[in-house]
């Protein structure tokens, strides 16, 4: 599956993209919690999406920007944006996927417990992994660990264990983090999830 297939697909758990390419969030999710635009670099090239209520001459100005301006530039991006309401807030991130399913030898002290899966330690989870989106096709991943149990696997245990059941199902399964985020980013690499595309999202 190419990089632009997969953003459509990590999009459509959020949005419904209209007749005109505009993104309108699903039922039960607040668009103020949403992004207004979301640039996306990909290994061909960059995507675009605006949320459908960002006013339309908003939405030409960006437009108008070389979208390799609108991915790095983001006081040009924010100037514009404030023309209609302030820009809160940016996050920029890397979209990735489990190509290969985990092997159940990944999570041998993870359970499934109320709708996620755990590390448990002394009788209380340490470490959990749940879907924080998922529709029929796709589910995109959220996990935590408490502070003092980290660096010992167990977030990599939960989050495989996650990524085994989405995709048992036929699913795709997706993890996203924030660029800076260096322990999400460790986390990543130890899963040997692929980068498919950079994202910038301007709320």
């Amino acid at each position: 599956m190419n990089a632009v297939d997969l953003i459509k697909l990590n999009i459509g758990l959020e949005y419904v993209i209209d007749s005109g390419g505009l993104l309108v969030p699903l039922s039960g999710i607040d668009p103020a919690e949403t992004a207004r635009v979301y640039v996306i670099r990909h290994e061909s090239g960059y995507v675009t999406y605006f949320r459908h209520d960002l006013p339309c001459q908003i939405r030409d100005r960006l437009a108008a920007l070389a979208p390799k301006q609108a991915f790095n530039d983001h006081q040009t991006v924010k100037s514009v944006l404030a023309e209609d309401a302030p820009c809160e807030r940016i996050w920029i991130g890397k979209g990735c996927y489990f190509r290969d399913m985990p092997m159940l030898s990944d999570f041998p002290d993870a359970v499934w417990k109320d709708g996620c899966y755990m590390v448990m330690v002394a009788g209380k989870p340490v470490a959990r992994a749940w879907s924080a989106r998922e529709n029929k096709a796709v589910a995109e991943v959220a996990v935590e660990t408490l502070p003092a149990f980290r660096r010992r696997g167990y977030g990599r245990q939960v989050t495989a264990a996650w990524a085994y059941r989405v995709m048992k199902a036929g699913k795709i399964a997706f993890y996203s983090h924030e660029r800076d985020n260096r322990a999400s980013e460790a986390l990543a690499r130890s899963l040997g999830v692929v980068e498919y595309s950079r994202v910038a999202e301007y709320k």
